[in-house]
């Protein structure tokens, strides 16, 4: 997203060189649920500009997962959580590793069992460590004729790309629209310029203001601006 619009040059007075043009086609699916969407870099709205749009990842509190469990998701959670702790293979946890991954699911079930919890399985615990998410064959098929259909039309010009998003709901029936995402003015990653209003401590040290730009999403930066600030710090 972002370095096909840092490739998108504009001359002085904002007109897109469009040698330099690159369309992006994403897609992608949950369950019976997919999704496209065409990026116009500079033209429509980018990622940056619709992330308001997705949900939070799920979290958990530490304190119901230690103390009152509700969820299978809790005690999985709260056991490979506790893996350093414990280190049962006194070596790092390996997802991929059967061994390690049946040794989160064999204390889970224990945990949940402790606190008469039902629905703890080898499948579940996989979910939940590796953070799968369901994907269903017809759903992936759908979208991918979706996205491979947007790519025909913007290759061959042959008829109006997308816009500029699409959401398809399979559950019972095949139901679906587009959507005209609107593009923010103040976007850090397309915007047409201007400031971004931040505010911060006067008694904040450098490190502490560097961090706080770094975590606030209006500024695009991400886990790895963060690990090199760490560096530079250390």
């Amino acid at each position: 997203n972002e370095k096909m619009i840092e490739l998108c040059a504009v001359d002085a007075d904002g007109d897109i060189d469009f040698s330099t043009f690159v369309p992006i086609v994403d897609g992608g699916t949950e369950g019976f649920n997919g999704q496209a969407k065409v990026i116009l870099p500079r033209m429509n709205a980018c990622f940056q500009c619709i992330m308001d749009l997705y949900p939070p990842q799920t979290t958990y509190p530490l304190c119901t997962m230690k103390s009152k469990p509700r969820l299978p998701e809790h005690c999985i959670q709260f056991v490979f959580l506790n893996w350093d702790t414990t280190n049962p293979f006194g070596e790092k946890f390996d997802s991929d590793n059967a061994l390690h991954m049946n040794w989160v699911y064999e204390r889970s079930l224990e945990r949940a069992r402790e606190f008469h919890i039902e629905g703890v399985t080898l499948s579940k615990t996989q979910g939940v460590v590796k953070g799968i998410i369901p994907a269903i064959a017809s759903t992936n098929a759908f979208t991918a004729a979706l996205c491979s259909n947007e790519a025909v039309k913007l290759l061959t010009m042959n008829a109006p790309a997308l816009k500029d998003y699409c959401q398809m709901l399979c559950f019972e029936s095949i139901t679906g629209g587009t959507h005209e995402m609107e593009r923010k003015a103040d976007c850090p990653v397309c915007g047409r310029g201007g400031s971004v209003p931040f505010f911060a401590s006067p008694r904040s040290t450098l490190r502490e203001l560097l961090l706080a730009i770094v975590a606030d999403d209006r500024f695009g930066l991400g886990g790895d601006d963060a690990a090199s600030l760490e560096s530079l710090h250390s």
